[in-house]
């Protein structure tokens, strides 16, 4: 029998299955005479040799082109299955996309981080041939398949011959497509000789139930992998733990997979659902990758965590979706070293550290990141949990970049968990060291309070730091102020809520007492109970004064000016907190304005004004706003990434005739990140520089007519906002300041940009990933970098960027006119783009296609590429500098720029009368009129080898 699994067609030529005999080359052997017809994933095709009719298992490939004569024999009778990828577009035989590359698409950019670019995780290195692995089904092994009949003993032999095979590159354990398999209780026992891919395309289930358990088994695991290592376990098949029997029972069941003593383990791609206990769990294991899994169970089934690690170091967990009735992910003890990024959590028990210390345990934790995730209607958000009489240490933790969407409680530190009504008070803890909540958004369920830090009296937590905290009540809730007990550590003074409870300096020892500085509106005891509640006025702000004190009502706005609520505008006194007093006035009022009055220059430190605000609110800037004075002036305890942010505001508008002065100089001398400077040298620039104004998570915003001058960054950034009208801004700073982008864009859509004269040193406008429908007219740009999209790409991430028009633009004296710029190894479109009527003046690349952009010497050559496509340039007119060739397409050799147009392009030298050809590579389009310079290098055509509807990746 010759089985067939999939099949790689490159090239336009690949397409009847008949004639392939006569076009491939069979990597281990050539294959000739034999007409493979349409087989599914993971079928027994059964094709007979045309000269031996021997089985056997062929290895077929078209990269490289060779041509055979009939009836050719095969040597062997031991070669591989069939693993390969097919390049086409193509699904020749229903292979399960995660048996392709690494996706091309990358993952999607999530809306509350988007100034983070997701890298693609690079897979196992025995996987980037995947066309060499050996394949063992389980249906050669007798399973049935058809979820009645107990399919053990067949898993049990597959596994075996996996387990025993030797080669060099790696073996596969298949579990094929629609069927389902039953399994009891079962021990996958390494190590192996071989590197593996645990392959689970159908769907595994366990005995429905405890009464159909095997007597003597209720609290094994279900799928034990013990003493494994270097192991993929991926597919898009599903593992149904049928918990639902389990869940009321007072015993405590097993696990739905458990991994024991591995190393190098990948899981990916997988979904689980409905486990009676724990659905992952590592145990004394290092070295995991945990990557674009989905878990689900109800809420409301008892210890369903989703992931549980124990003893096990050098763990990443990202990319995935989790729902269940406990914690989505949970840290035991004996962990360190472990990134939990980009999660979708809830609703479930949040993210949790512990519990540690039970039975007077002890428990070492160290070196824990969650970042860039979201935490939905959950009841905590991140938590850290112990047992009172444990020992050892929690350290070296940092929870970053969250979103929280209704959460009970979002920030938690619990030295009392405490299962039982009552636990015994003991001296011993668990100490809790350095651990820091930086940007931490959202809403929270106000039956709790937002922060609740409960700390051990004879072991106080320390070195606890707190910035970039904004947490609001959800719809119709009550502020609560945050808790705190023996608690010491630092905290931004203008996060929201503000955390007065939370003791500076370093706790003295056991004498020292407990603090009990808890809200004035609620009082807790430690296990979060409320004892009495009093209703505060919505407003945060205990000292806000009502709208009839200091506002005023103008053409019927309600006016809120910034001078009432105490700000001194001498641009000397920290003014910050009268502005947010203005701000969460006006934002609980209709057709109300924030007024920054004229003849007054205010400094405000970092600040984020959050919403969602009533209808028609006004920022009204006619005066000065500046930050603090470079970064020595700049509060440790502020972020240095942002100076003004406004989110969550639908339907504002920020306009005036004042001046934001973003105080630039004393950031761009920072020796940490550097630029080009003047005649090609290198200047030193920013780093953790902050954004002047950033919009983040908005909508139906207008921003006209202000005067933006010397940020130390960009001095506009919009991020994952919708429907922005910007109109009649001037934003300046030197040339040579490092990356001062006028305006960035980055996951935005629908934006119009008129009629704004930008100088600055970088990019007048840079459009980012996941921006479309942006439309840019009569811009006056440079001297600057010119009007970019991009750079994308980096990190193999995933980038999408479409209709978008830059016309009626004058662009002089810059580096670049019109440019798009991607990073090799990236993926996803770049695609209907135009640059129409533009006007260049002594520009040196007035138009740059540049597919190679790197900022270091060295980039590696990698062959995944950003497609670029239907790029329309037309009256592009002007001078350029002749140090560079005015027309530049540097384009991907695997991945070719294609339809690109060119029509009354004009451009001359700016001097002499040397005229520079344009360079072209691997570039296709057409050349609708004579242009100047003459384009004779663009290629006519498509691609022959491009891959079919890449496009639709975005």
């Amino acid at each position: 029998m010759l089985r067939v699994l999939s099949i790689r067609i490159e090239g336009s030529a690949c397409g009847n299955f008949d004639e392939i005999g006569s076009r491939t080359r069979a990597k281990a052997s050539p294959v000739l005479g034999i007409r493979l017809g349409s087989c599914s994933y993971g079928d027994s095709c059964k094709y007979i040799h045309p000269n031996n009719n021997q089985q056997d298992t062929v290895l077929i490939d078209t990269n490289q082109s060779s041509t055979f004569q009939e009836n050719q024999s095969v040597g062997g009778s031991s070669l591989p299955d069939v693993v390969v990828r097919d390049h086409t577009g193509t699904s020749w035989s229903n292979l399960p996309p995660s048996l392709m590359p690494p996706p091309e698409g990358g993952h999607p950019r999530l809306p509350f981080s988007p100034s983070v670019q997701i890298p693609e995780s690079p897979p196992p290195d025995y996987l980037e041939n995947p066309y060499k692995l050996r394949v063992f089904n389980v249906l050669d092994f007798g399973a049935q398949g058809n979820g009645v009949k107990d399919d053990t003993e067949a898993f049990k032999d597959t596994w075996n011959a996996v387990c025993q095979a030797e080669i060099s590159t790696a073996v596969m354990f298949l579990v094929p497509n629609n069927l389902s398999f039953l399994i009891q209780p079962i021990v996958f026992e390494g190590p192996c000789k071989s590197r593996l891919v645990f392959q689970i395309e159908g769907t595994l289930m366990p005995p429905d139930g405890p009464d159909q358990w095997p007597p003597n088994t209720k609290r094994q695991d279900w799928l034990l992998f013990k003493e494994v290592h270097r192991m993929l376990m991926q597919g898009n098949g599903l593992l149904n733990g049928k918990g639902e029997k389990w869940w009321d029972l007072p015993c405590k069941p097993h696990k739905i997979i458990r991994f024991s003593k591995g190393s190098d383990l990948f899981v990916r791609g997988l979904r689980l659902e409905n486990s009676p206990k724990i659905h992952i769990r590592f145990d004394s294991c290092e070295h995991v990758s945990v990557e674009s899994i989905s878990i689900i169970s109800p809420e409301d089934s008892p210890n369903t965590d989703g992931i549980h690690i124990e003893d096990t170091t050098n763990a990443e967990i990202h990319h995935s979706t989790i729902s269940t009735g406990d914690d989505c992910v949970s840290i035991g003890t004996g962990c360190y070293n472990v990134d939990i990024s980009y999660m979708t959590c809830g609703p479930s028990h949040g993210i949790s550290i512990g519990s540690l210390g039970e039975g007077n345990s002890q428990a070492c934790v160290t070196n824990i990141t969650v970042s860039d995730s979201i935490i939905k209607n959950s009841d905590n958000g991140v938590r850290i949990k112990t047992w009172q009489g444990g020992s050892g240490m929690v350290s070296k933790v940092t929870f970053k970049d969250i979103h929280m969407d209704t959460v009970l409680n979002p920030i938690i530190i619990n030295q009392f968990y405490c299962l039982k009504k009552q636990c015994s008070n003991q001296t011993s803890a668990v100490l809790i060291d350095s651990v820091h909540f930086s940007n931490i958004m959202g809403t929270y369920d106000s039956r709790k309070p937002p922060i609740h830090l409960a700390c051990s009296d004879s072991l106080p937590c320390k070195n606890l730091t707190l910035s970039g905290i904004h947490l609001l009540p959800a719809q119709g809730g009550t502020h609560l102020d945050p808790f705190c007990s023996q608690a010491f550590g630092t905290k931004d003074a203008f996060s929201t809520p503000r955390v007065p409870c939370l003791m500076t300096g370093y706790p003295k020892g056991l004498e020292n007492e407990v603090d009990r500085l808890q809200s004035p509106n609620t009082r807790y005891d430690k296990d979060l109970n409320p004892i009495s509640q009093i209703s505060l006025p919505p407003s945060p702000s205990p000292q806000a004064a009502s709208p009839s004190y200091n506002a005023i009502s103008v053409h019927g706005n309600t006016v809120f000016n910034v001078r009432s609520f105490g700000a001194v505008g001498d641009g000397v006194a920290d003014d910050t907190q009268a502005f947010k007093m203005a701000w969460d006035s006006a934002c609980q009022t209709e057709d109300s304005e924030v007024l920054v009055p004229k003849g007054h220059s205010f400094m405000i430190q970092s600040t984020i004004f959050t919403g969602p605000c009533s209808s028609g609110l006004k920022f009204q800037i006619d005066g000065t706003l500046v930050p603090p004075d470079g970064p020595d002036s700049w509060p440790k305890k502020n972020s240095k990434r942002q100076w003004l942010v406004f989110y969550r505001i639908n339907g504002m508008s920020m306009q005036g005739g004042g001046v934001i002065d973003g105080r630039g100089e004393k950031w761009w001398d920072l020796p940490c990140k550097p630029h080009k400077g003047i005649n090609g040298t290198t200047q030193p620039g920013p780093c953790d520089s902050p954004v002047a104004i950033r919009f983040f998570m908005s909508s139906n915003l207008r921003v006209q007519g202000l005067k933006v001058k010397n940020s130390p960054q960009f001095h506009f950034r919009f991020d994952n906002c919708q429907n922005v009208h910007i109109e009649s801004l001037t934003i300046k700073a030197p040339a040579l300041s490092p990356n001062t982008d006028g305006i960035h864009i980055e996951n935005t859509n629908n934006v119009k940009l008129y009629n704004s004269l930008i100088s600055n040193g970088d990019d007048c406008v840079s459009i980012g990933a996941g921006c479309y429908n942006v439309d840019i007219r009569n811009i006056t740009c440079g001297p600057s970098h010119g009007i970019s999209i991009g750079s994308l790409g980096n990190l193999h991430s995933r980038a999408c960027v479409s209709n978008i028009t830059v016309r009626d633009s004058i662009i002089k004296h810059s580096d670049n006119g019109v440019r798009i710029k991607t990073w090799q190894g990236g993926s996803g479109s770049v695609s209907r783009i135009t640059f129409h009527n533009i006007h260049m003046d002594t520009v040196r690349n007035p138009i740059l296609l540049d597919q190679y952009y790197c900022l270091t010497k060295n980039c590696p050559n990698q062959t995944s590429a950003v497609q670029i496509s239907d790029i329309l340039y037309t009256n592009i007119k002007g001078t350029y500098d002749v140090r560079s060739p005015p027309m530049n397409f540097a384009c991907s050799d695997s991945m070719p720029c294609t339809n690109l147009t060119l029509s009354e392009v004009e451009l001359y030298p700016a001097q002499g009368v040397y005229v520079a050809n344009p360079i072209c590579w691997s570039a296709y389009g057409t050349v609708q009129s004579l242009t100047i310079p003459p384009v004779f290098c663009l290629l006519g055509g498509t691609p022959q080898r491009l891959p079919q509807n890449d496009n639709e990746r975005c």
